[in-house]
């Protein structure tokens, strides 16, 4: 075999199975434990006629050529990815055995993913938001997200009763509560493990505050759990109540303007603002792209916080709307609904088929799902879209002349 680290095999411990790849083929004579070696070979999966010790692995090389080299112990092995195409590779365990072989192969891209639902307490925390998380989730996995690369953060950290009227099934873990400590220790965690190679895909999925500035619904303009902005970062928010003509904080006139935090409820009386999200984020300096997906009421104003190079970062509403769940049923969410329908070809209720692919080239972009989830949300919030670095953000259709939509037109799942 080729291991990562030699002194794995010196202690009396099981090597795990990341660690190592199987070698099948005639070896050359003069070689032994612990030697340096340059292989060639093919990477596959074990067939019947390989040995028996290597047929329960999932993958083994198939040896081509080997020779012992000399270097300096402190130099690195490295594998070279020539023979290796992961779309011909049956099973994403390989690719993360091979990816994560001692580290050693930072060209290869991974991709990971954190689906946050905090429900706020027993009696808000609706069945749609597991649902949308569910969806998110089975979508992920057929994208070739490896299930130990996704975090799910969901209410209690258990998975709702079976017996909760709407939900549907799937088979998703729950990694952790709703909390803002299990929030940044997902993010510290991905800030470790992540290269400038990989993609990081986020949604955050239940009840959101911040201010409503016309009315909608039975909900009259006002402060709907927003957090006054403590570090000025908001100041570019016109938010005027003369603007409105409305009394929001009803001192008797309507001459005062306001500078609000967005937030994201967690668990209980716990809740994220936008400001706390976009520190964790930004804990993450290496990275290809990384594609937010807000549902929540008052997502918009996530937009200007998470904003930075190479993040693609969609909202269901502006910063100054509810968002909406979708009828009849209130099973899932209007836009996460018609998100995850043009990502994955079908509604999620399974009441048919979509397409999502406006130029054709047989998959969906980030922009073109955005574009599609837009039009096809018939509620009263208004779906917004950033890519371009510029603190802006753009409604539907993409692209627009400032670039924005361009880098999500190519970024796929």
């Amino acid at each position: 075999m080729i291991v990562d680290d030699m002194e794995r095999v010196e202690i009396n411990l099981p090597l795990p199975k990341e660690s190592y790849i199987p070698i099948v083929g005639q070896r050359p004579a003069g070689l032994k434990w612990g030697d340096y070696v340059s292989v060639t070979g093919v990477l596959r999966k074990p067939k019947p006629a390989d040995p028996k010790s290597v047929r329960e692995e999932s993958v083994v090389i198939e040896l081509q050529k080997m020779g012992k080299v000399e270097f300096a112990a402190k130099e690195k092995i490295r594998l070279s990815q020539q023979t290796y195409d992961a779309n011909k590779m049956a099973s994403s365990a390989i690719v993360r055995r091979i990816q994560k072989l001692g580290k050693t192969i930072a060209d290869m891209p991974e991709k990971y993913a954190v689906l946050i639902a905090g429900g706020g307490s027993p009696d808000s925390n609706h069945i749609r938001y597991w649902n949308d998380l569910v969806t998110m989730y089975s979508i992920l996995r057929a994208n070739g997200y490896p299930a130990d690369h996704i975090t799910v953060i969901y209410a209690d950290g258990l998975e709702p009763e079976d017996d909760r009227e709407g939900k549907i099934e799937g088979d998703m873990p729950v990694d952790f509560s709703a909390t803002r400590q299990n929030i940044q220790t997902t993010f510290d965690r991905l800030a470790a493990a992540m290269t400038q190679n990989d993609t990081l895909f986020v949604m955050t999925n239940d009840h959101g505050g911040g201010l409503l500035t016309r009315g909608s619904g039975s909900l009259s303009p006002g402060i709907y759990g927003g957090r006054n902005d403590d570090n000025d970062d908001e100041r570019t928010d016109n938010l005027f109540e003369g603007a409105i003509n409305y009394d929001i904080n009803g001192d008797g006139d309507k001459n005062d303007r306001f500078f609000i935090d967005e937030t994201l409820s967690l668990w209980q009386t716990s809740a994220f603002s936008d400001d706390q999200l976009a520190a964790e984020v930004n804990k993450i300096r290496n990275y290809k792209e990384i594609i937010i997906v807000a549902e929540q009421c008052f997502s918009g104003g996530m937009l200007q916080d998470l904003n930075g190079p190479r993040r693609i970062i969609m909202s269901a509403a502006t910063d100054v709307q509810v968002s909406r769940s979708r009828k009849p049923g209130l099973i899932f969410n209007e836009f996460s609904f018609w998100f995850m329908a043009a990502l994955s070809g079908e509604k999620p209720d399974g009441t048919g088929r979509v397409n999502a692919d406006a130029d054709g080239n047989g998959k969906v972009s980030m922009a073109e799902a955005f574009n599609f989830a837009a039009s096809n949300d018939k509620t009263d919030e208004t779906p917004c879209y950033e890519d371009n670095n510029q603190f802006s953000w753009s409604n539907a259709p993409l692209p627009k002349n400032n670039g924005e939509g361009e880098l999500g037109l190519q970024t796929y799942l």
